[in-house]
């Protein structure tokens, strides 16, 4: 199995940044079987189908302090769907390392991250 592949996370520009930020996409590595993305605290993580054929999505969850969990598995895409989830608090979403995990069906998934 491959590495996973790290999804850099874009910060935010702010209400009255000069210009318009450019989010970084990053296509799902179906071969590592996931990606990840540093985790802030604040983060809005944008899902994009490319390929005009539907996808799924899951999103991995932590234990919280009461040692519950809520993956989001196989959500799907519809093609060329546009997705948004979050802002992600670190609770229940952060693991040990500090990376949230995501995994797409396909390499036709593109994750992005930006960091409020």
């Amino acid at each position: 199995m491959a590495d996973p592949v790290l999804i850099v996370p874009t910060e935010a520009p702010g209400s009255y940044a000069a210009d318009i930020q450019t989010v970084t996409m990053t296509a799902a590595q179906v071969a590592a079987d996931y990606n990840r993305f540093t985790m802030s605290g604040n983060d809005l993580l944008i899902i994009l189908e490319t390929a005009g054929a539907p996808a799924t999505i899951t999103i991995n969850s932590e234990d919280d302090p009461m040692g519950r969990t809520g993956d989001l598995t196989t959500v799907a895409l519809a093609a060329n769907e546009l997705a948004v989830f979050g802002p992600m608090k670190a609770l229940g979403w952060r693991g040990a390392t500090g990376y949230v995990t995501v995994r797409g069906s396909t390499a036709d998934v593109e994750f992005g991250v930006v960091q409020l």
